[in-house]
């Protein structure tokens, strides 16, 4: 839908439906104000007063037609198409001529490496979904994270705290329960499972009936739910969704069918339309689940999301309608994690699945974050202040794009503009700004200060309510002190990370905003990946180079990088065989038996690492992938890789030149923190035990040769994962080691790729953490 100017209330047709015949007309797209003379759009203002003068203006006028055509984004032109393979030539024959400079000739080992290698940049964050500002602390929110920053456990929080939040998160939203969680893959796996729960408890088939542009951690919570069956229908369209519902009731009149849609679609700026969707399951009998991750504090007078727009709008669109609903604080209100909400006979399931879902190692939010979500709801007439500037900043937006020629194709009221452009062009104005400010830093460039806005200019009834709310936190957060010490014993929650966290706090606010891989990074996300990168020796020598990244749910980190490698090869001769420890994680498990099934790709399931051997295929060209706990929760069984590389068996595939590369992932969850002289993990034990050189020594057989050389990798690529909530009692988690299959992943595990990262300040103070282990640190 455009952002042209709407007219008078009385004067937009409003969508009739009815429950039985389900005869629904779609919000108007676009009302354009039609000019007597030359028939056409009456240019749009650009300026406060020119809008007033133009709202006067409708009052006079006659609206002589209502375009309800749909916005569809116009064709690709093959001169677009042939810019655009141009362009992409130019990036691959760029990175080339690196790798020739280099002396290094790059081979692919698994099918997605190519792009990674060429087409994978980091550069600094340049955008976010930060859509109503919360990011910035308002008024003395800042005093309360830092009292609690000095004065409480980071993570995991108080418990009285975590279940104030939940309660008042479910009485804000109209629902039943809520639960909290750390991530958006954690929080969509628990609202899916929540409803297969339901179809469980009732003997029934799940079907998932799912619009197809929804979120990936969407499908990612659906296909967790083994049994249930997938289908998608057509990106908002009601006539294929209801052909859908009206088989399955005809086919499978007892099914459980979940119709399960986004409220705005953060790729596209469109808002579902909520109330066709009530209106179809009041024939149908669906459950409804619907996530609102970027609507939530971003969409309607309340910040209560899509169906808060329809009822501003004056629809009826209750919130009770929904069975199941996922929100996210990590989008608009600037913190990490969601939240998820149900009505009815959904409530006790939710908190039945949450529990299992904790017990499974699914990490908990943050203090902090607790208590910004607490001020954020206590708040209400701060969230419609904040609400009416989206509307008034994303309405300006759209209407002057629109004005400018663009075809602006997100819905009206979206807080996500949408807009084809010449992809191109853009991409040759973003190299231009890019050489201008230069490669290794931004410089500054000259702008007039007075065209920022300086305040975010609040009545003073406003400014009183977040003043009371702030200082009541304060005093909730000098109660829970009393409850709960604070223990400097963790390097964790000493001193000096608890102050390089204040320092971020200061610099980068609460929260991130945003995805890494869409929006760019900061300096702090940078500097701790620097630090992991280097932080064994070891690993350094046996992959010549390493890299990492950071993600924001430890759980979600490693099972989607597993997942990532759980993939066909380069080569369509060699098998990808996968070994996988029957005693792994639950989240391990799940990933892996969610991935794609392949013939080229065998699943392997080992009791103990000594029964690997003889589980090995020696006939045939193999690509080995290898997932290790370095040990058990409570320290026992420390994993000997040497015992195992060395075995015979691996020699003779190895003269018989069957063993094409091989991947190991190492889960140290139980290491980082515990493990080693340095408490640095099992690869800090290890070079104290054996000396730096010990990985190069297991898999000397394996390296070298012409081949390593040549191409400048070995055949064997080592990574590390880990949890920094095991480690620190912090969020989020981590993956190091081999450069080229660190970066692979970057583009390939789902959990980096579309997820938000840690708190900026997080990163200060894991950073910190490591920094002082490094340094020798102790209790």
């Amino acid at each position: 839908m455009s952002g042209l100017l709407l007219p008078p209330d009385e004067l937009v047709a409003r969508p009739q439906f009815e429950s039985k015949a389900i005869t629904y007309n779609p919000p108007i797209p676009s009302v354009g104000l039609v000019d007597d003379v030359f028939d056409k759009p009456v240019p749009m203002a650009h300026a406060v007063d020119d809008l007033k003068a133009v709202a006067k203006t409708t009052k006079q006028k006659v609206v002589k037609a209502v375009n309800l055509v749909k916005p569809v984004e116009p064709p690709v032109t093959y001169l677009e198409i042939f810019k655009f393979i141009w362009w992409s030539l130019l990036v691959v024959l760029t990175q080339v001529w690196r790798d020739v400079k280099s002396r290094k000739l790059y081979v692919p080992l698994l099918k997605t490496d190519f792009m990674t290698h060429y087409f994978n940049t980091e550069i600094v964050n340049c955008a976010s979904n930060n859509y109503g500002g919360f990011s910035r602390l308002e008024f003395g929110s800042e005093r309360v994270i830092e009292a609690a920053l000095r004065q409480l456990p980071f993570c995991p929080p108080p418990a009285a705290l975590e279940e104030q939040v939940r309660l008042e998160c479910a009485s804000y939203m109209g629902f039943d329960s809520a639960f909290t969680t750390p991530s958006g893959f954690s929080t969509n796996i628990l609202a899916f499972a929540t409803i297969s729960g339901v179809a469980q408890n009732e003997g029934r088939s799940l079907v998932f009936l799912m619009d197809r542009d929804c979120h990936n951690s969407m499908f990612t919570g659906a296909f967790y739910n083994k049994g249930s069956k997938i289908h998608k229908f057509n990106h908002n369209d009601l006539n294929d969704l209801e052909f859908k519902l009206r088989m399955y009731r005809e086919q499978d009149p007892s099914a459980f069918v979940c119709v399960a849609i986004e409220g705005i679609y953060s790729m596209e700026g469109s808002i579902s339309p909520g109330p066709a969707f009530l209106a179809l399951k009041e024939v149908y009998k669906f459950c409804l689940l619907i996530d609102e991750a970027h609507s939530f504090m971003a969409l309607g007078s309340n910040g209560r999301g899509s169906f808060n727009h329809w009822q501003d709008a004056g629809y009826h669109c209750p919130l009770d309608g929904v069975d199941v609903m996922s929100c996210m604080f990590s989008k608009s209100v600037g913190c990490t994690g969601g939240f998820v909400l149900a009505n009815g006979p959904f409530a006790a399931e939710l908190h039945r699945q949450g529990k299992v879902l904790t017990s499974s190692g699914v990490e908990k939010l943050s203090t902090i974050v607790f208590l910004r979500i607490l001020g954020l709801l206590r708040k209400p007439l701060f969230i419609q202040h904040r609400m009416r500037l989206v509307q008034e900043k994303a309405g300006y937006v759209a209407r002057a794009l629109t004005a400018a020629g663009c075809k602006v194709l997100s819905s009206t009221g979206s807080a996500i503009i949408c807009f084809p452009v010449d992809i191109h062009r853009l991409l040759n104005v973003t190299i231009e700004i890019s050489l201008s400010i230069g490669v290794r830093g931004v410089r500054a460039t000259a702008f007039d200060d007075k065209l920022i806005q300086k305040e975010d200019f609040c009545d003073e009834i406003v400014e009183r309510q977040c003043n009371t709310v702030d200082k009541q936190l304060l005093e909730y957060v000098d109660a829970l002190r009393n409850s709960n010490v604070q223990s400097e014993s963790e390097v964790g929650g000493s001193s000096e990370v608890i102050q390089a966290g204040i320092q971020g706090l200061r610099k980068y606010g609460i929260g991130p905003c945003s995805a890494r891989w869409f929006y760019g990074s900061f300096d702090s996300f940078i500097n701790l990946e620097r630090r992991l990168a280097s932080l064994y020796p070891s690993l350094v020598k046996q992959s010549g180079h390493c890299r990492a990244m950071v993600c924001g749910d430890a759980e979600v980190t490693i099972g989607s990088t597993l997942s990532a490698l759980v993939i066909p090869t380069a080569s369509k001769i060699t098998t990808n065989a996968v070994f996988v420890s029957s005693a792994a994680p639950h989240g391990v498990l799940s990933a892996v038996a969610m991935s794609k099934a392949d013939p080229r790709v065998t699943r392997n399931y080992y009791g103990s690492v000594l029964a690997i051997p003889e589980m090995l295929d020696l006939r045939k060209p193999t690509h080995l992938t290898f997932y290790f706990l370095t040990a058990q929760e409570d320290g026992s069984e420390i994993l000997d890789l040497g015992v195992l590389f060395r075995h015979p068996v691996f020699q003779t595939m190895q003269a018989r030149n069957n063993i094409s590369s091989i991947t190991i992932l190492l889960d140290d969850r139980n290491g980082l923190g515990k493990m080693g002289p340095r408490q640095l993990g099992y690869l800090d034990l290890m070079e104290s035990r054996h000396g730096a050189s010990f990985l190069t020594a297991i898999f000397a057989a394996f390296n070298g040769g012409k081949r390593a050389a040549l191409f400048g990798n070995t055949k064997v690529r080592l990574m590390v994962a880990g949890s920094w909530y095991d480690a620190f009692g912090h969020q989020g988690g981590y993956v190091t080691g081999h450069a080229a299959s660190v970066e692979a992943l970057t583009w390939d595990a789902k959990a980096y790729f579309f997820s938000t990262p840690p708190m900026p300040l997080q990163a200060c103070m894991t950073d910190r953490a490591l920094e002082l282990l490094q340094r020798g640190y102790k209790k």
